[in-house]
């Protein structure tokens, strides 16, 4: 029996152990869906480690960086273990009555991205979740706060999730965000604060996608996200829920969790300082004398212009 599923084959030329080498051998995976992008994350974040030493494009591999670099090239062999099921919704599963997307996003000092899974339930109100796209990328190295590289990976999904309501064939799609980032959440329900720069012009790219009610808190441990933001080996990547989602997702009947709106501190770095400016209005009588000496009000205007004019000239 022909399996119709994903694998992936490898077939690696040698490769110098530099940062050209390196290069190479990372870019040659090809992995549009982001179904490897926990494993791809370990291997990008030891490109950056080379960058960041400033080795040469074709400079020998410092002995410190070598190790993870064998073992991460190593493991490539492994990917031949992975099969990933090429349709959504298994043989037999029958007509689909509800389809939902659901995505993830999480961040950490070593990268940050999102997963996104597709929910099908069907007139049996049985119900099938498949992972449908990932992205991983690794943190900057100049050194940014978590709740802003939570933020951004929340960005991420977003933009995700406009790529599979256009290429998803599905008529009517309910979408649901999650994050375990309550910061982040007290940055998107926020209707009375301003923010700094960065944070207001994210913020603005989710409200102009999405609305305060799809997101909703998921805790770290059933963040499948999780992963692409710490990286996983093949596998850990093959045993963990990455390909099939949080336990919560294939429940018949999904409990949301209480739409909570997490109180943000006036205290946060990332929120504007409002100013108020207390004015005290002194009456100097000699003034208000003269101004009455003046019959009309559009005198009083120009006597006080005249004298403006002779201060700026003296």
């Amino acid at each position: 029996m022909e399996l119709d599923c994903f694998k992936f084959d490898i077939s690696l030329k040698e490769q110098p152990v530099t940062r050209r080498g390196i290069l190479s051998t990372i870019a040659s995976l090809y992995d549009p869906l982001g179904f490897l992008a926990p494993f791809i994350l370990h291997g990008k974040k030891i490109l950056q480690e080379v960058c960041r030493h400033g080795i040469g494009w074709d400079e020998t591999l410092r002995n410190e960086l070598q190790p993870s670099w064998e073992c991460w090239r190593r493991d490539l062999g492994n990917l031949k273990k992975v099969t990933i099921p090429r349709t959504y919704a298994p043989p037999g599963f029958g007509k689909v009555k509800e389809v939902e997307l659901h995505h993830f996003s999480d961040a950490s000092t070593s990268g940050y991205g999102q997963c996104s899974y597709l929910r099908l339930k069907n007139e049996r109100k049985d119900v099938h979740v498949a992972l449908a796209m990932g992205k991983s990328r690794v943190s900057p190295l100049k050194i940014t706060t978590i709740p802003r590289l939570e933020l951004t990976a929340a960005v991420v999904s977003v933009n995700v999730s406009k790529i599979l309501k256009q290429e998803l064939r599905y008529a009517d799609i309910t979408e649901f965000f999650w994050t375990d980032s309550k910061v982040v959440l007290g940055y998107i329900n926020n209707e009375a604060r301003r923010f700094h720069t960065f944070v207001a012009n994210r913020v603005q790219k989710i409200h102009l996608s999405t609305v305060p009610q799809q997101w909703r808190y998921v805790p770290t441990k059933e963040n499948p996200a999780d992963h692409v933001s710490r990286g996983l080996t093949v596998d850990e990547m093959i045993s963990s829920d990455w390909f099939t989602g949080p336990s919560f997702l294939w429940n018949k009947e999904m409990v949301l969790p209480a739409n909570e709106i997490p109180e943000l501190q006036p205290s946060d770095s990332e929120v504007r300082c409002s100013q108020t400016l207390n004015i005290n209005a002194v009456e100097q009588e000699f003034i208000l004398n003269r101004l009455s000496k003046f019959s009309s009000w559009s005198k009083v205007i120009g006597a006080i212009a005249r004298i403006q004019r002779t201060d700026s000239q003296g």
